[in-house]
């Protein structure tokens, strides 16, 4: 199994700062038969020695890392090996990932991984499967941490899976098959209680853990008893509510990250969605910080309102929100999002390079400023103290 997670910049940012085992490891594991022995990489510490003949081998990548992964599952091929590829950049161009692989993955391995172990034992090996989420999707993962080590169910807690908004440049609506789906809690507090052994602090894998306000109020009583700290991904809108707030914070939340995007005043709060409490951020960042929890801001510039003054306004905004730690990025249509799909259909995409799809690079037409001078007004504002 081979995940390329620090194989680009965006991968790397993520990996620094959620420290994350790969979780694609953690299901393959929980879905494949126990006569398989697993070897397991990261991108960051693969060597070409690691290609061995006759083994089934797994690459997940994202968009920006999607060459790295590509070349490793041409070497393993090479060397006569059955490669499958998934993950989201693959789930999205399956064809594109067929030119390097045997076999794709489009969308949640869950449903169907225990297929293509049996279809590659019978030489039925088919060249697309596609998995949709399942309901369920955490039992069989579920039984396989139970019997794991503390240092790997610390790294894949996940209560919730999917976001209830729908935000034109996020892949996570069609990658969750636009649902949002629950683990129950009691199952939650049980890793967590095996994994506090070693460890009391913790990062859910949730995109959005304020997705259900009910299930967050029974999720966080649970976690109280448990003297532990967390964090998470969430949305602003749960500093509406301050029951929520108060239980988050008993419960041992020490901070949540919460994609801005864009800042209070931006021309792109006419969109529905967070957006639309663009004008409330600074009030609901105050709210939840004044319960004692930390935030970290992600922010992203290159909408087709911004311009060279827009930069400095959401410098000044996401300094004033006080946060831990802010993250710029620059807009990127990555592939499975609406904003992908729009601006191929306006001819606006200037680069396929998808090492360049790392938030770092402008790879679209934009209407006010030029690859170029975004690069140079960005990298100035970004490196500012």
């Amino acid at each position: 199994l081979i995940h390329p997670l620090a194989g680009g910049i965006l991968g790397g940012i993520i990996s620094y700062f959620l420290h994350l085992y790969p979780p694609a490891f953690v299901v393959l594991r929980a879905l494949t038969p126990k006569k398989y022995s697993f070897r397991e990489f990261k991108r960051v510490f693969w060597q070409d020695r690691y290609c061995k003949p006759g083994k089934l081998v797994a690459i997940s990548c994202y968009t920006s890392n999607a060459y790295e992964a590509y070349k490793i599952a041409k070497d393993f091929k090479a060397v006569g090996s059955t490669v499958i590829m998934g993950g989201p950049h693959v789930t999205y161009l399956p064809d594109e990932a067929l030119q390097y692989c045997d076999s794709v993955v489009i969308g949640e391995a869950e449903g169907v991984w225990q297929q293509v172990v049996q279809d590659y034992e019978r030489g039925e090996l088919k060249e697309t499967y596609s998995g949709l989420g399942q309901e369920d999707f955490y039992e069989a993962v579920h039984k396989e941490l139970l019997d794991s080590s503390p240092e790997v169910i610390k790294e894949f807690i996940e209560p919730t899976r999917g976001c209830k908004f729908r935000c034109s440049f996020c892949t996570i609506p069609s990658l969750s098959s636009g649902r949002v789906r629950k683990k129950p809690v009691e199952e939650v507090v049980a890793l967590v209680r095996k994994a506090e052994i070693k460890y009391r602090h913790f990062t859910f894998l949730d995109n959005n853990i304020y997705n259900d306000p009910a299930y967050a109020k029974d999720l966080f009583r649970a976690l109280k008893p448990l003297n532990i700290t967390w964090q998470s991904f969430c949305t602003i809108d749960i500093a509406k509510n301050d029951e929520v707030l108060r239980l988050a914070k008993e419960s041992g939340c020490h901070m949540l990250v919460f994609g801005y995007e864009i800042f209070g005043n931006s021309a792109e709060d006419k969109q529905k969605g967070k957006f639309s409490m663009a004008d409330r951020y600074k009030q609901y960042t105050d709210k939840v910080q004044s319960y004692g929890i930390k935030v970290r801001g992600n922010f992203i510039y290159g909408f087709d309102s911004d311009n060279w003054k827009t930069l400095g306004e959401l410098w000044k905004f996401a300094f004033s929100i006080r946060p831990l730690i802010a993250v710029v990025g620059i807009l990127t249509p990555l592939p499975g999002s609406k904003l992908y799909d729009d601006m191929l259909a306006q001819d606006r995409i200037t680069n396929l390079n998808w090492r360049r799809y790392d938030v770092l690079n402008l790879v679209f037409c934009h209407k006010k400023f030029s690859e170029q001078f975004l690069s140079t007004i960005f990298f100035f504002f970004i490196s500012l103290p």
